[in-house]
């Protein structure tokens, strides 16, 4: 299970990264803080709404 969140969290962080052009170090940690696959879930859905890191800090300061 761990090996499958992980590579969740490594594909949202391209996708993010894909979309928003440069996601810092800062913001990558957050994301792998997240552990719980439905957050990953909600998170890889809830991204194509975003439109810009701004977007992304908000989010992840829920969490």
């Amino acid at each position: 299970m761990q090996e499958r969140i992980n590579k969740e969290k490594k594909l949202i962080i391209r996708q993010l990264t894909r979309k928003l052009e440069v996601i810092n170090e800062d913001l990558q940690t957050q994301v792998k803080a997240l552990n719980i696959i439905e957050d990953l879930e909600i998170l890889a859905e809830d991204f194509l709404d975003f439109n810009s890191i701004e977007d992304l800090q908000q989010w992840l300061s829920n969490f």
